[in-house]
């Protein structure tokens, strides 16, 4: 073989690596911006209003990067509408790179109408959750600014009195 062909595979080589490179990194970002969001908002409210009792609205939700969903406008009530919470985004991510040693990571950011923000993570083992035995998580991190934690607090305690 001589080094006209072993340059000439090379090149073939890279050449089909760029594309299939381009194939996946233009697949992903058409998916992320095409992807039906206002579906799965509709779906996801909906089943969480449902098992929690609390209505919940949110003005529009979209993709956040790398895995994630970012929800602007929230607003989340009792049935009765005297406890109520609004956040101005709520943003909720994936981390990627503790998938790589069997953990699973969630991000939460929290931005309150005074501008407020509280940042949250949870952490579980991948095993954990597949059998879901244990489903606390083994480390949680909060952090927050400016944020108001009454409304929150009122929300959740009015909700536990209507099941005590």
């Amino acid at each position: 073989m001589s080094e006209e062909d072993v340059a000439l595979r090379k090149i073939n080589y890279f050449k089909w690596l760029w594309y299939t490179g381009l194939f996946l990194v233009s697949f992903i970002i058409f998916f992320l911006f095409t992807f039906p969001y206002g579906v799965v908002k509709e779906a996801v409210v909906g089943e969480i209003s449902q098992a929690t009792g609390l209505n919940i609205r949110v003005k529009e939700i979209g993709p956040s990067f790398p895995i994630g969903v970012d929800a602007e406008s929230v607003k989340i009530s009792t049935q009765d509408s005297l406890a109520q919470v609004e956040f101005q985004s709520a943003d909720v991510t994936v981390s990627l790179l503790p998938l790589l040693i069997g953990r699973v990571t969630f991000n939460v950011e929290l931005v309150s109408k005074n501008k407020g923000t509280l940042d949250a993570s949870a952490s579980w083992g991948l095993i954990q959750l597949i059998s879901q035995k244990d489903i606390v998580p083994s480390y949680i991190r909060i952090e927050s600014k400016d944020f108001e934690l009454g409304p929150i607090v009122t929300l959740m305690l009015r909700e536990k009195s209507k099941t005590a």
